[in-house]
């Protein structure tokens, strides 16, 4: 992982090498024991990881195995974390990594600035991000759709969904909100109500950790399926019959987004059903493109689930090379 190229190859090489990893996720929940040896071990790791400016996050951890690694020396401090689950090591590394290198929260704040001061239609806005992301120009064909919304405002931390009994379809102008899921419930299908939760899942049991033991965080853990911001249409999901619950959707930044209620959809289908048409082809497309994301997601997946494990971690050359076959393959998207 921390290779460095020998001077005088870097013009040689047929691409850049990946960057040297800034954090370090070793997922332990299927361990049931270590010893005071392999404890030392991973002092060195996490020695190492310090040396070159990479955190080690620690995920999965019983009570048990936080002591030993604590009689090797190994504590929670400024290089080394400890996570309940994968999900939450995961998280925590993505919003470090989009806050050092992408600076997103403070890109979203001066946006939110610049549009509380901008007098022109915020559902207008909203429509154009659609359009940067999906380039479906919606933004003439849908700016009928301002007189039947009305602006709702989060502050950090509000949940959108707490008071909203017709939820309806959300276009966000500006902000970043999180879509949390609870992990110890799964979803199953139910004729009455759609989807409801499952309490007695094994995410809830912890079937993968031993009955007489607990991770040393809360019982209940949740992690972030996705991260929304102008460009993205919340509820799109939550119109389509027995699909209702999908997580809460909490603000990270203060928000303003435009609510077009499932009531006020009704009124229009009856007032303007050409609106109502182009904006049913937005949610189609919108909801297939989802759709098509995940199957790609399930895929590689699969892929990772099913091959061996390796020996040792990917060296950067080989992450560079497919990195560089990603952005081939999606036309240079990422």
């Amino acid at each position: 992982m921390f290779e460095e190229v020998p001077k005088g190859f870097e013009a040689h090489l047929k691409q850049s090498l990946a960057p040297l990893p800034k954090y370090l996720i070793i997922d332990m929940t299927l361990v049931n024991g270590i010893d005071t040896s392999a404890a030392d071990i991973f002092d060195e790791i996490i020695q190492l990881c310090h040396s070159r400016n990479c955190q080690v996050f620690l995920s999965g951890l019983t009570k048990r195995l936080r002591k030993t690694l604590e009689l090797g020396g190994v504590k929670k401090g400024i290089r080394t974390k400890f996570y309940i689950d994968m999900e939450a090591a995961l998280c925590d590394a993505e919003d470090r990594l989009l806050e050092s290198e992408l600076n997103v929260k403070q890109m979203e704040n001066r946006r939110a600035k610049a549009r509380e001061k901008s007098h022109d239609g915020g559902l207008r806005y909203a429509l154009q991000q659609i359009d940067c992301q999906h380039n479906l120009g919606v933004e003439n064909k849908l700016s009928g759709l301002e007189k039947y919304t009305e602006v709702v405002k989060l502050d950090e931390k509000d949940n959108l969904f707490d008071n909203a009994e017709d939820r309806g379809l959300f276009f966000i102008e500006h902000g970043m909100i999180n879509l949390n899921q609870n992990m110890s419930n799964t979803t199953q299908r139910s004729m009455k109500n759609g989807f409801s939760l499952n309490t007695t899942s094994l995410g809830h049991l912890q079937a993968r950790a031993r009955p007489s033991e607990k991770r040393f965080a809360e019982d209940v853990r949740h992690f972030r399926v996705a991260r929304l911001k102008p460009g993205f249409v919340i509820g799109t999901l939550e119109h389509t019959p027995y699909l209702y619950n999908s997580g809460d959707y909490i603000a990270e930044i203060p928000c303003r987004l435009h609510w077009l209620t499932q009531s006020r959809l009704r009124d229009l289908e009856g007032d303007n059903p050409e609106l109502a048409l182009e904006l049913f082809k937005m949610m189609s497309y919108l909801n297939l493109r989802l759709i098509s994301s995940t199957i790609d997601q399930l895929a590689t997946l699969h892929q990772i689930m099913s091959a061996s494990a390796p020996t040792q971690p990917v060296s950067r050359g080989v992450a560079a090379g497919i990195n560089s076959s990603y952005k081939t393959m999606t036309g240079h998207l990422c």
